[in-house]
């Protein structure tokens, strides 16, 4: 043997250096810990989100579904239908096409924009709310 002192300070290095190690493991835990808990609250928030618009979706179609149900006995559909068809079947009529033009040009310009947006918010909600994103183009 010729370094009889060899085992012995290896043995102290380890004794001192175990406790530490042990340290450095613990804190690297606690940091997996850590960030598996920011990871764990941030998919709580998207599952929270996504179950709130699908709340909200099933809502939007149980209301579509009440209004057509409660409109099944009513004529309003029909009037609406006829009274939105009436200036689009003139303008295949030369002797009515300047009424439609005339009668157009007056809407647009003399009426204000709450009466307009109201009829098509009666429109929109007489045939179900399913076309209100292409209303809002205009």
């Amino acid at each position: 043997m010729a370094f009889p002192l060899l085992g012995p300070i290896i043995s102290g290095i380890g004794a001192i250096l175990s406790p530490i190690a042990d340290i450095g493991k613990k804190w690297m835990e606690k940091k997996v810990v850590e960030a598996q808990g920011k990871v764990d609250i941030e998919k709580a928030k998207v599952e929270g989100e996504v179950k709130r618009l699908q709340t909200i979706q099933q809502q939007e179609g149980d209301y579509n579904t009440a209004a057509q149900e409660g409109m099944k006995y009513s004529w309003k559909d029909e009037w609406l239908t006829l009274l939105w068809s009436a200036p689009f079947i003139m303008c295949f009529i030369p002797a009515t096409q300047e009424f439609v033009k005339a009668g157009f040009e007056v809407l647009k310009s003399s009426t204000p924009e709450w009466y307009q947006w109201g009829f098509i918010g009666i429109l929109v909600a007489s045939f179900g709310l399913k076309g209100w994103e292409a209303w809002k183009k205009f």
